[in-house]
């Protein structure tokens, strides 16, 4: 079992605009909520040559790490970074399939350089000056807890916070068919291990996922990979202990949540 606290959070998905703006809405099992199209803020911090080059995945994935980092009040450049998504840019690889399939269209260098999993990564690191480690993970469906787990392990390891992001954007037509995706959505938190005053212990085990009451937010937890999380937010919206089940490969991530 691993304390953990959570220094920030940053949350963007359907209706979700930011963590202090998602809190009631998530509270009281979701009574509230009405699900939106999702925004995604422009990452400001990005520069401007970089900011052209990115795609709305990396654009989703960096506006979820800066409202984390924001809200811990804490210096983006000293934290190691762990992403996580489970497909990576659905749009580039599009692209690059489209020019591969065509006599007279190139590859852009731009969506090539795009196209590698840990481009979010990079230009995180470009708009931070940061050059701390930096991990990037895919596992499908089991991403965000393979996520959450990697980055207590790398907390607990080096007694400093960690950054987690986990993102997933739709794919166009007709990868959209075979692509289990429905909307965009990222979540990003800071983490540090705390014995002495935990939000969460985190361990693994055996049980039932954890499902969402409110039919709208779980149709979101299960329209995208990284919206897996939303079990763990609601819980720390309410502010109640529990104990939260999320599927991570043949067993579960289990995160027993303490009393605001």
């Amino acid at each position: 079992m691993i304390p953990l606290r959570i220094l920030g959070i940053g949350l963007i998905g359907p209706g979700l605009h930011g963590w202090r703006a998602s809190i009631p809405l998530l509270k009281n099992r979701g009574d509230r909520y009405q699900p939106t199209e999702t925004m995604i803020p422009l990452p400001t911090f990005l520069p401007a040559n970089e900011r052209r080059r990115s795609t709305p995945t990396i654009k989703l994935a960096l506006a979820a790490a800066g409202q984390a980092v924001d809200h811990a009040a804490i210096d983006a450049g000293q934290l190691a970074t762990v992403f996580a998504s489970s497909l990576g840019d659905m749009k580039i690889c599009d692209m690059l399939c489209r020019a591969l399939a065509s006599h007279d269209k190139p590859v852009s260098p731009t969506q090539f350089h795009n196209s590698v999993h840990n481009a979010p990564a990079g230009y995180w690191s470009i708009a931070t000056g940061s050059q701390q480690a930096s991990t990037s993970l895919a596992i499908a469906g089991s991403s965000f807890p393979a996520a959450m787990l990697e980055t207590a392990l790398q907390a607990q390891s080096t007694e400093q916070p960690v950054l987690l992001v986990t993102y997933d954007h739709p794919a166009s037509f007709p990868l959209s068919a075979s692509v289990p995706v429905a909307i965009a959505f990222a979540v990003a938190l800071v983490i540090q291990v705390d014995n002495d005053n935990p939000t969460l212990n985190l361990d693994l085990g055996d049980g039932e996922p954890t499902i969402l009451d409110n039919p709208e937010l779980e149709r979101i937890r299960l329209g995208n990979p990284a919206a897996r999380a939303l079990p763990l937010l609601q819980a720390i919206a309410e502010g109640a202990a529990s104990r939260i089940f999320i599927p991570y490969l043949n067993q579960q991530l289990i995160l027993d949540l303490v009393a605001a």
